[in-house]
Parts: structure tokens; sequence; C-alpha cells
């Protein structure tokens, strides 16, 4: 199983607020959604957005450089 690590830092907050998730390679940004409101205590709320282009794409076939990052909104 090959994981990636993530840092979610939430913008524009002092102290900052972050969490660090360890996360499947294989799993699906659908997935990726709830996992992020489940560490972070959100309800799912609010509207939310991946745009990669492709619908059923994964973490591993996106991210391929351990350096790179991506927004969530």
């Amino acid at each position: 199983m090959d994981i990636i690590q993530f840092k979610i830092t939430l913008l524009e907050t002092n102290p900052p607020i972050w969490r660090r998730v360890l996360v499947d390679k294989n799993t699906l940004f659908e997935k990726l959604h709830h996992i992020i409101q489940a560490v972070m205590g959100w309800e799912n709320s609010h509207l939310h957005e991946f745009n990669i282009g492709k619908s059923k794409a994964t973490l591993g076939s996106v991210i391929t450089d351990k350096h790179q990052g991506c927004g969530y909104v």
C-alpha cells in the first residue's frame, strides 16, 4: 500500500489551523472529501470542488511529485 501524506492548512487563521493526514494513493477524491470533513471536524455543510478533469481519478494518478500541492475549495 502506497501512502500520500497531506498537510491541510486553513487559510487566514492565526494561529494556523492544520491537520496532517495519511491516505492510500488509490483513494478517490470523493472519499478524500469525506476524510477532510472528518479530520477537520466539519459537518459537510458547504459546497466543495476538486477540479482535476477526471471523474474517478485517484490521488496517486494526479499527485506524482512528493512536494506537489493541491487546492480544495
